[in-house]
């Protein structure tokens, strides 16, 4: 296995990463597009091998919470092999995501291996939350398996929805179709491929009512999304 390192003190201190900037409507402009990496959402220090995107071992928070944003709260449970983000709703109480380890994170750590689970908040509204959700996942070979996503969950249910449960269901095609003529165009310009958009990998800022759709990534560049944001 290979060892990831320890984090110096203060690591998660470390600035939060700026959201995509809003759409500005032109015909075909993607100014705004970029390629996010997991090692952005969750900073940690240098690791003495490379990667496209790491999370390293990190330390467990005091209390419990890596972060709060207004009545929602990211906590965080780490030990010698894993650190599992969690997400919690303040306001009700309820465990949106578990800090009990999956089914698949078990299976890694029994090889043994370790686990790296985050959790980034991203806009907190009376209906929804967004977040950023990533791993690094060390089983013994000589590379990490990093992954890098977003979602939203609905605060009445409890459960991560897709785009149709947050924009009327006529408006959710628009917003795909717009989504994947800013990310073409991107792609054509950064030379990168394969990044695909997902309805159920987004972000939704009420207050502005803006929405951001993360274009998933191929391999070999798992752990990075490519932020697509759109003005609706």
């Amino acid at each position: 296995m290979v060892d990831a390192g320890s984090p110096k003190a203060g690591a998660e201190a470390l600035p939060a990463p700026a959201l995509p900037p809003a759409d500005r409507d032109e015909a075909g402009a993607n100014e705004n597009v970029r390629l996010v990496s997991l090692e952005a959402i969750a900073p940690t220090p240098p690791s003495s091998f490379p990667s496209t995107a790491l999370v390293r071992m990190r330390s467990q928070p005091e209390g419990g919470e890596r972060e709060r944003l207004q009545d929602v709260a990211v906590v965080s449970r780490c030990d010698e092999r894993s650190c599992l983000d969690g997400l919690r709703d303040l306001r009700t109480g309820r465990d949106l995501i578990a800090l009990a380890a999956t089914r698949d994170e078990r299976e890694i750590l029994d090889v043994p291996g370790s686990v790296q689970r985050v959790v980034k908040l991203a806009y907190v509204s009376d209906d929804v939350i967004s977040i950023y959700t990533g791993a690094t996942e060390l089983s013994g070979g000589a590379h990490a398996n990093n992954e890098l996503a977003c979602a939203t969950y609905d605060r009445r249910t409890g459960r991560p929805v897709d785009l149709t449960k947050v924009v009327p269901p006529p408006e959710a095609p628009t917003l795909l179709r717009r989504a994947s003529e800013k990310l073409k165009a991107f792609l054509r310009e950064s030379g990168h491929q394969g990044y695909q958009i997902h309805k159920t990998s987004f972000l939704y800022d009420a207050a502005s009512a803006r929405v951001t759709l993360c274009a998933l990534a191929p391999m070999p560049m798992d752990g990075t999304i490519i932020a697509v944001p759109l003005q609706r």
